[in-house]
């Protein structure tokens, strides 16, 4: 695990953010999996979404609040094949 230093009143928020990308991570990991065990419904998929996508975000503006210059996650979409 990769450790940063964070100023001493920011420790907790830096916590909080590590612990919500793990958990979006292990979100983004069980999709993965579940997808690897149904490829028909990955292929019908045409969106997700991910519960953690918000708390990360929450935490992220948080930091901003407080002077960090962080960037929100950007969400990306895939690239329109024309026919």
């Amino acid at each position: 695990m990769r450790t940063a230093d964070a100023p001493r009143d920011l420790k907790d928020e830096r916590d909080l953010l590590a612990q919500r990308l793990l958990a979006l991570s292990d979100e983004i990991i069980s999709t993965v999996e579940t997808f690897e065990a149904f490829p028909q419904q990955a292929q019908a998929t045409r969106a997700l979404n991910f519960e953690q996508w918000n708390t990360v975000q929450a935490s992220l503006a948080s930091l901003r609040r407080e002077g960090i210059e962080v960037r929100a996650l950007e969400r990306h979409k895939p690239e329109l094949k024309r026919q």
